[in-house]
């Protein structure tokens, strides 16, 4: 649980297929994972198939655009690492957007189309001159549709959330036309007659228009003419799915015939980044099993930037419209419409202001300004109960604070103090939060530039807090590690044990400097402590900086069970060319969080990336060790984390910028200076984030602030 300051951000460039899933191919990808056998300088043969390269990149051995160095996972349900990286299955970031890596969620709403008037939570559209509602067979639960060749549409009241995960479902028959009623169109061609179940981004139509479609689903009548020879189709019954009016898949049906149709929205990544992405299966109605007869995998819907945060039903999570749509009553009929939640992990998605909390501030925490007035940031959170029978989770917040502005930085050292906040409301108003009167760690004041001393200790900053839980998550102590101004210049790293828990007791503890191996490094910053897992230490990750300016990557030391360092040299775990254009100008803030599945444990690292040009954005990165072969699959033991994985950035990277609207826009400059996470006590599925901005609005008066983010993270 958790810390961080500024540093590194733009766009990632990784030649992989799994950040550059379009490849060379014109427009969205479908299906490419089976897209053939590899080829010769192809990490998997769809990047290479026919249709998406043009040139010889592949023939000549060379990697294109879309291809990739390793082999990517394929198969996310039979409990192996088939692309041998240690991830098995959904603790693969491969797997990350597989339906099958999802839980089931809350239903959203449903509709039988039984008895009763379609009321006001269906909008007849166009709202400025509404259809009248379509002929239905109540008895059945069967729309039937309307007797013109127009299209009428009907659109759920709220907005759907979707970037978390969710399923739509529908029956759906394909009328068979009779000799009365006619062939539909030319021979070959789909009927223009049909039945769709459509996400719209728009909760509006103009008359005789269709809705505006992000992907629709289509149904479509099936005419034939009996001849001597026999019966001839014309129109096949067909179910088609459609993007823009542009077809992306399609499968033939049986006339009157009545199947289940289950779309399945899952948060992916589209050319790097953020998207959706829709897999379709389509059974017969009457299976109780529902064992699918058609597939249509890999749909890319959008990306999540583009979808609805306005309206109702989708202010907290992004998401789309969903609308039935009808052209005719003798095409396609649609039968119980039903939606449902899934719950996806989606580590570009969070929610603003969770749980009635807001955006901190000095201000707010009652930080004296002493110590404290003239910046905030480089928070660290933990979360516990203070005691087992307690339902309201305790919060405590770590910061660093200065009196005098950072940006004295470029012509002499500032000095920093740590304070420290708790609460069990996470409000913004001065009586939510209990806050420390003067520094926890360093001197007040701790910067005296332009401020009259004495300053009596070397400056300190950059804490992170390691809460130690006990039974239920109760609090049985804290440590904290920070990096301390060393005499000879740079940082060194120290951890303090056992602090006290109030804010404003003295801290007391253990002091303990890791006498680390990092060659190379001439400063060390930015100090996160993981708990092996099995008893005999810890790793202490940190920053490397190796020169100026900002050259920096992550590294992490194996320390003892005393904190005391071991001899081996510490491990680059991420550097700046793994990451790609995003963090040329260096990496800092290492963030990790350790989850144990049955799969295996999961490392999750953040980062704050800076870029050539200085700015800063929130990155990830994720590794995993599998479960031990000989483990009980029952109930594995976790994998204590001796040796480190791989870490592998996740492909939409980066997850924040500055001026997101989710941290409340920027009207200026606004700097992401560092970013805390913490899971939560009863709920470790439900993750914390602050993110620390320097906000510089046009008239140059710099302030600071915190805002909370939350961010379910579901171990499948």
């Amino acid at each position: 649980m958790s810390a961080r300051r500024p540093s590194i951000g733009r766009w990632a460039a990784l030649l992989t297929c799994a950040l550059l899933q379009a490849g060379c191919w014109p427009e969205p990808p479908r299906g490419w994972y089976d897209a053939g056998p590899d080829a010769p300088g192809c990490g998997d043969g769809g990047c290479c198939a026919p249709l998406c390269c043009g040139d010889a990149a592949c023939d000549a051995g060379e990697p294109d655009m879309g291809t990739t160095s390793r082999e990517r996972k394929r198969a996310c349900t039979d409990g192996m690492d088939n692309d041998r990286d240690g991830r098995v299955d959904c603790d693969d970031s491969d797997c990350t957007d597989q339906p099958a890596c999802c839980a089931d969620g809350a239903p959203l709403f449903s509709e039988s189309w039984g008895p009763g008037a379609l009321d006001f939570r269906w909008r007849h559209l166009p709202s400025a001159m509404p259809t009248a509602s379509p002929a239905r067979d109540t008895s059945e639960g069967i729309l039937l549709g309307w007797p013109d060749d127009v299209p009428h549409a009907l659109l759920w009241h709220r907005c759907v959330p979707l970037a978390l995960g969710a399923e739509v479902t529908f029956d759906a028959i394909s009328v068979k036309r009779t000799i009365e009623t006619g062939v539909c169109r030319p021979r070959g061609e789909p009927c223009n007659e049909y039945a769709a179940v459509v996400l719209s981004p728009v909760g509006d139509t103009e008359l005789g228009s269709p809705l505006l479609e992000d992907l629709a689903i289509r149904v479509h009548g099936d005419s034939r003419v009996a001849l001597t020879t026999g019966e001839t189709v014309f129109n096949q019954a067909m179910l088609r799915v459609t993007q823009a009016g542009q077809e992306l898949g399609s499968v033939d049906l049986e006339p009157d015939v009545r199947y289940r149709v289950r779309l399945s929205v899952t948060p992916s990544t589209y050319q790097g980044a953020p998207s959706l992405r829709g897999d379709i299966e389509v059974s017969l109605a009457s299976d109780p099993e529902h064992v699918p007869l058609h597939t249509l995998r890999e749909l890319h819907i959008g990306l999540q930037s583009a979808l609805e945060r306005q309206a109702t039903g989708c202010q907290e999570v992004g998401g789309l419209f969903v609308g039935v749509e009808m052209v005719g009553d003798e095409g396609g009929r649609l039968g119980p419409l039903a939606t449902r939640m899934l719950s996806c992990a989606n580590p570009s998605q969070f929610d603003d202001e969770p749980d009635g909390t807001a955006t901190l501030t000095p201000e707010s925490l009652g930080v004296p300004a002493s110590y404290g007035g003239a910046y905030l940031g480089a928070p660290t959170l933990g979360s516990s109960f203070n005691s087992a029978q307690d339902t309201s989770p305790r919060w405590d917040l770590f910061f660093e604070a200065t009196n005098e502005p950072p940006e004295l930085e470029t012509a002499a050292d500032v000095g920093y103090a740590v304070g420290h906040a708790n609460t069990a409301s996470f409000g913004s108003m001065l009586g939510d939060w209990t806050t420390s009167s003067a520094p926890r760690l360093g001197s007040d004041p701790p910067s005296c530039l332009l401020t009259p001393g004495p300053c009596a200790g070397p400056s300190v900053r950059e804490p992170f807090l390691l809460v130690k839980l006990g039974t239920d998550d109760a609090l049985s102590g804290m440590t904290l590690a920070f990096a301390r101004r060393s005499a000879t210049g740079g940082h060194e790293l120290r951890i303090q044990d056992d602090v006290a828990l109030s804010p404003n007791a003295p801290l007391g503890g253990t002091e303990v400097r890791p006498a680390l191996t990092a060659t190379e490094c001439v400063d060390l910053r930015d100090p996160a402590l993981v708990p092996v897992g099995d008893g005999s230490g810890y790793w202490l990750f940190f920053t490397c900086v190796r020169g100026f300016p900002q050259l920096s990557d992550l590294r992490a030391a194996r320390l003892n069970a005393d904190y005391s360092a071991r001899a081996e040299e510490a491990l680059v775990v991420l550097s700046s060319s793994d990451v790609g254009a995003l963090a040329e100008g260096g990496l800092s803030g290492p963030e990790p969080m350790v989850h144990h599945t049955a799969a295996g444990t999961s490392l999750l690292l953040w980062f704050i990336a800076r870029d050539l040009t200085g700015r800063t954005t929130l990155a990830l990165a994720m590794g995993q060790l599998p479960s031990p072969s000989d483990a009980d699959e029952g109930d594995p033991a976790p994998t204590p984390l001796t040796t480190l994985p791989s870490l592998v950035p996740y492909v939409a990277n980066p997850l924040l910028r500055g001026d997101e609207p989710v941290l409340g826009g920027c009207a200026g400059l606004c700097v992401i200076t560092g970013v805390a996470v913490s899971a939560t006590a009863g709920d470790s599925d439900e993750l914390r984030f602050l993110v620390a901005r320097r906000v510089v609005p046009p008239d140059g008066s710099a302030h600071d602030e915190l805002v909370p983010l939350t961010q379910m993270w579901r171990a499948p």
